[in-house]
Order: structure tokens, then C-alpha cells, then sequence
């Protein structure tokens, strides 16, 4: 039976249900699986007050360029040529996150991008192509196979 309350590290691999009441004063993990709060459907709103982040994970170079969105919202890429940024693998509606794009040394690196990437006006936009230059795209997954975006340039 837990407690009303746990004030220390706590672990689970399995699943904890009729804890009305309780409290959480240390960390909880949940190693796999779906953290719902007051319902057992794990697409509810998580509410955090206070500060929350995303890590950002580092993007493998190479001629096609894969985000995993079923591992990560946001990343980063510093481009040794010209890339393609693939359509994403697990993109959730509802989904949003940036990407860093770094340019090399060398600069004047380009981008070309799925199918499922939408641009303003339709048209894929230039990155900035001085060497070391950072732009950064923030993104919204609309649907499966929409995912709305837009490259703020130069900010770095």
C-alpha cells in the first residue's frame, strides 16, 4: 500500500493506479509507458507550473537528414554539405519543437525537405550561408502528413 505521501526518489516499471489523495514531493520516473494525471487516457493536457525543457538532440549528418519526433521535439544540425531533411518518423499532431541549423565552417551549406514540410507561401526557404551562422526553424505538426513551419534566420 503506497502512502499519502512520498518524499523521496521513486521508481516504476509497471503501473500504480488508486492513489486519490496522494502527494509527490521528490521525483517520480516512468521509465516507459504513459504518465496520464487525472484520467486514464494519456493524450490529457499536462499542465507543469514553473519551468519545463525539451532536451535537443543532436541531428546525424549526412546527405538525408531523419528527425525523429517519436524521440525528441527539438534538435540541432551543423551541415557539411548540402542536405535533405527527410520527412520526420513519428510526428504527432499537436507536435512542436525547432531545429537548430548550423552552418559549417565553410558555409553556403542548403537544405531541400520532404513532402510533408509546408513553407510560407509554399516555397522552402534560404538559410543563411555565412560560415558558422545558426537559423532556426520552429515547426507545428497540423496532421500526419502536414507539418507547418517557419525559418527564423541568422540568429546565431
Amino acid at each position: 500500500q503506497m502512502a499519502n505521501s512520498i518524499n523521496s526518489y521513486w521508481s516504476t516499471a509497471g503501473a500504480f493506479a488508486n492513489t486519490s489523495g496522494a502527494s509527490f514531493n521528490g521525483n517520480l520516473n516512468v521509465p516507459r509507458g504513459n504518465l496520464s494525471i487525472g484520467t486514464t487516457n494519456a493524450t490529457a493536457t499536462l499542465y507543469v507550473q514553473g519551468s519545463a525543457a525539451a532536451v535537443v538532440n543532436t541531428l546525424v549528418d549526412g546527405a538525408t537528414v531523419t528527425p525523429y519526433f517519436s524521440q525528441n521535439n527539438n534538435f540541432t544540425i551543423t551541415l557539411a554539405g548540402n542536405r535533405t531533411v527527410a520527412n520526420p518518423v513519428g510526428a504527432t499532431p499537436g507536435q512542436s519543437g525547432t531545429i537548430y541549423i548550423v552552418q559549417d565552417a565553410t558555409g553556403s551549406r542548403t537544405l531541400s525537405w520532404g513532402n510533408l514540410w509546408r513553407f510560407q507561401g509554399n516555397t522552402a526557404p534560404t538559410l543563411s550561408t555565412s560560415a558558422n551562422s545558426v537559423d532556426m526553424l520552429v515547426y507545428a505538426v497540423r496532421t500526419t502528413s502536414n507539418i507547418a513551419c517557419q525559418l527564423i534566420t541568422n540568429i546565431g
